[in-house]
């Protein structure tokens, strides 16, 4: 089984008021702590991003990555947009995916996805205090002509896709790995939490 690493980094950080991608946690971007969380755990990386940020991106920041824009076609359709990218790029039999704004995610934890892989199921997706998390799972590329479907229509959202396919929800009990930063106050209040637990 091959599996590609997938970081989504195109989005516009509106709240955030600016590229989320970049913001540091002690010295590092954020998008390397989701490319550093993914390498042990998959073949290759893909970060999709636009192009109003591809060139800021460190291309050589470690082997096997490749940097690719949103086709162009797909634009404003959100995250299924970047995994469809991916897929399109190279074919791997799963596709293990993760924001830009986890800074706190661990290997350990899309180990425990990649555990859960089976031939039943086309999403492997982490519950987390009873909140589903779509943007840190693992998709087939058995679900790829799914994916075209949904972002060909009015309604492009992950939810809809999984409607479409076979879900495993595995439950997780750790919340820090998935914290998200949303605005700068996220940012600060996680921040100040992570050097408090040192």
């Amino acid at each position: 089984m091959n599996l590609a690493g997938v970081v989504l980094a195109g989005g516009k950080s509106r709240r955030f008021g600016s590229p989320k991608a970049f913001a540091k946690r002690e010295g590092k971007d954020f998008y390397q702590y989701s490319l550093d969380a993914l390498r042990p755990v998959v073949d290759e990386l893909f970060l999709i991003t636009n192009p109003e940020l591809y060139n800021h991106f460190d291309l050589h920041y470690m082997k096997n990555l490749t940097v690719l824009n949103d086709s162009p076609e797909l634009k404003e359709r959100g995250p299924l947009s970047g995994l469809w990218t991916a897929m399109n790029a190279k074919t791997f039999d799963w596709y293990i995916v993760l924001p830009v704004d986890v800074p706190f995610m661990e290997t350990r934890v899309l180990q425990q996805l990649v555990h859960n892989i089976d031939g039943d199921t086309d999403v492997v997706l982490p519950v987390v205090a009873s909140r589903k998390q779509p943007l840190v799972a693992a998709y087939s590329a058995r679900i790829k002509s799914n994916i075209k479907r949904v972002l060909d229509s009015d309604d492009y959202s992950v939810a809809r896709l999984l409607d479409m396919c076979q879900v495993k929800y595995i439950n997780i009990e750790e919340h820090q790995p998935f914290y998200n930063i949303n605005d700068s106050t996220d940012f600060q209040v996680y921040i100040h939490n992570d050097r408090e637990s040192k």
